[in-house]
């Protein structure tokens, strides 16, 4: 009886750090999504169709940018959730003094690279569009952006470790806001200017950074030493797993917008943009549960609690079908939802892309679960092999076929079939668990 009861009060404790977190991150990314819309419409209608494709080319670099960290980030966390209770301010500090300085040290030699490196590069895309210089200052100060906020990541993985995730999707809010509020007071008028729209998403990202850091670092009274000792490469030893599997992840889930922009033009990429974005939002909806998942499962296997895993996957997993029925009922109303959005209910020429993007919804939305539990248990071989098979299958069917006599949904509806296997190979995780 007191084994039972014990279990029911750890049971209750994850289930309020999970549902508190869960409750705050809903809470700011909601609004996030809403804003992000807005920003969107601002963007699309400012910039014109080709040119905002150009930009929409431009985003999943931001997702790339968490590579940077070599997988250090999602080692710092998994490192933090273990010491919990235990974590003394000093170990603490001794944690993220050397991760934050070896990241400071790798990212201070890129942008060197950057800097000293002149983009002459002027590639023809699709035979329509040159790079321009405009385009070329453009990327150089996006990419130059996202190295100088890189190495503040691993504030959030801290964060994120000590089981306050809401931290980081308030700041994905209040960056959103800042950066609209900047595009509003001083450049609406300019937007058509691809330089000014990133010189002001510069300001918003670094500041958004920089405030964070400072806040969880006197929440927790980090005292950051920055020496060249403290440059650690055993770090890169115990991430690399991490490292792999962000680079094959990022990959399968943002490369597409580069694929069609060269295979089918930038008009069909800003199709794809508006379509993936309504799809990502829901992924990113279910993702917010997600974010307090890795280190909670992290925190049950800490303690032997696996009554817990599996119960919460099961919610996740009912959760992940009533995703997939908005999808479907967006698909279904696509017409009058693209008419309210952007004035043009015909911007999206072929509509079964909705319904093949909210099948990848679903079979994306189960598999995060698997490799969550995966990652928390720091079990990550099975989805590096699997996602290296099903890349290059990917890769092999969009250059050796001849995919632009069939349209782009083809590629979507090619990736839904390759998530669906991926989440049947990433669900034998919980094989582990029950033995």
């Amino acid at each position: 009886m007191g084994i039972y009861l014990g279990q029911m009060k750890r049971n209750d404790k994850l289930d309020k750090i999970f549902f508190t977190n869960a409750a705050l991150n809903y809470t700011f990314s909601a609004i996030n999504i809403a804003a992000n819309f807005f920003l969107f419409y601002l963007l699309v209608t400012s910039l014109g169709k080709e040119k905002f494709g150009i930009w929409a080319t431009f985003l999943p670099i931001i997702s790339f940018s968490s590579l940077i960290d070599l997988g250090i980030g999602n080692s710092v966390r998994n490192m933090v959730t273990d010491l919990d209770n235990k974590l003394s301010n000093k170990k603490l500090n001794q944690i993220v003094s050397k991760a934050l300085t070896t990241l400071l040290f790798i990212c201070s030699i890129l942008i060197l690279l950057f800097t000293f490196i002149q983009l002459e590069i002027a590639i023809d895309i699709n035979n329509k569009l040159q790079i321009t210089s405009e385009v070329k200052t453009s990327l150089f100060i996006f990419i130059i952006t996202l190295l100088i906020n890189a190495p503040l990541n691993i504030f959030f993985s801290v964060s994120n470790g000590l089981h306050k995730s809401y931290i980081q999707t308030a700041s994905q809010l209040l960056y959103t806001i800042f950066f609209i509020i900047l595009i509003y007071l001083f450049i609406l008028e300019k937007t058509s200017n691809l330089v000014f729209l990133t010189v002001f998403f510069s300001i918003a990202k670094t500041t958004f950074s920089i405030l964070p850091a400072i806040y969880i670092s006197a929440l927790k009274r980090i005292k950051i030493k920055l020496k060249k000792s403290n440059i650690d490469f055993l770090y890169f030893k115990k991430a690399k797993m991490f490292f792999y599997a962000q680079v094959l992840s990022l990959l399968f889930l943002t490369v597409d917008p580069i694929i069609i922009s060269f295979k089918y033009g930038l008009e069909h990429t800003a199709e794809f943009a508006l379509v993936s974005k309504i799809y990502l939002a829901l992924i990113n909806f279910f993702s917010i549960l997600i974010i307090q998942y890795w280190s909670s499962v992290r925190a049950a296997f800490n303690i032997s609690n696996t009554e817990w895993i599996l119960n919460s996957k099961r919610k996740l997993i009912g959760f992940s079908l009533f995703i997939f029925f908005i999808g479907l009922l967006i698909a279904f109303f696509s017409n009058n939802i693209v008419y309210v959005w952007i004035g043009d209910s015909n911007f999206v020429e072929n509509k079964f892309i909705f319904y093949f993007f909210s099948f990848y919804l679903l079979f994306h939305c189960v598999n995060s679960i698997f490799l969550n539990i995966q990652n928390a248990l720091g079990e990550l071989k099975l989805q590096v092999i699997s996602l290296s098979v099903i890349l290059t299958l990917y890769f092999i069917i969009v250059f050796f076929v001849k995919v632009e006599t069939m349209g782009y949904s083809f590629l979507i509806f090619t990736k839904s079939i390759f998530a669906l296997i991926l989440t049947i190979i990433n669900s034998t995780i919980l094989n582990k668990l029950k033995s």
